[in-house]
């Protein structure tokens, strides 16, 4: 199991295509977005990392299925972070308790069949003694995991790019900020 962790930062959006383009069809992504906002920005992130993935492959929607040579889709799992907050209850209060599903579930269905969005919103909840979904989320990681999906090498490009990314993260104790000057000299 790789895991990685992208930025939700607008500047680190062009890399994220590098990787994602070596895992289309065959990952179990986590996408985490910030229940307090607004319901049309929390719709407008996701709806951005879904298109994201969609278009990581210009594969045609015939092309996934349960068929003999036909392609799975990526597994989406969605969390719903910062659900213990007065500003989430706020929204929920004013949206209804289940804003966050009705919004995962259209976005479900605009997606399919090349992604398949899980159908519960996981909402850890830290101020609980169980962490709230914190144990269903880590059952269905272990489950999206454990199913057929189907493992690819990743190509040898992108396996030098993580190699040296690596190299350098060993290498230094601290990252090195790089910041627009040093981009543009």
């Amino acid at each position: 199991l790789t895991v990685w962790d992208f930025a939700g930062q607008i500047e680190y959006f062009p890399g994220h295509h590098l990787f994602l383009s070596s895992v289309r069809a065959r990952a179990v992504v986590a996408i985490v977005f910030d229940a307090r906002q607004p319901v049309h920005k929390s719709r407008k992130r996701l709806r951005h990392w879904l298109s994201m993935l969609d278009a990581s492959s210009a594969t045609p929607d015939q092309c996934f299925g349960d068929d003999s040579g036909q392609l799975e889709p990526v597994k989406v799992l969605v969390v719903a972070s910062h659900t213990d907050t007065l500003a989430y209850r706020a929204l929920a209060q004013k949206h209804g308790s289940s804003f966050v599903d009705n919004l995962v579930s259209s976005l479900r269905d605009q997606f399919a069949p090349s992604i398949d969005v899980h159908p519960k919103v996981f909402r850890p909840d830290y101020t609980a003694g169980d962490g709230g979904d914190v144990p269903l989320l880590h059952t269905a990681i272990v489950e999206a995991c454990s199913t057929d999906v189907r493992h690819h090498e990743m190509p040898a490009c992108f396996q030098s790019v993580m190699e040296c990314v690596q190299a350098v993260a060993t290498a230094h104790e601290a990252w090195p900020v790089v910041d627009a000057d040093f981009l543009l000299a």
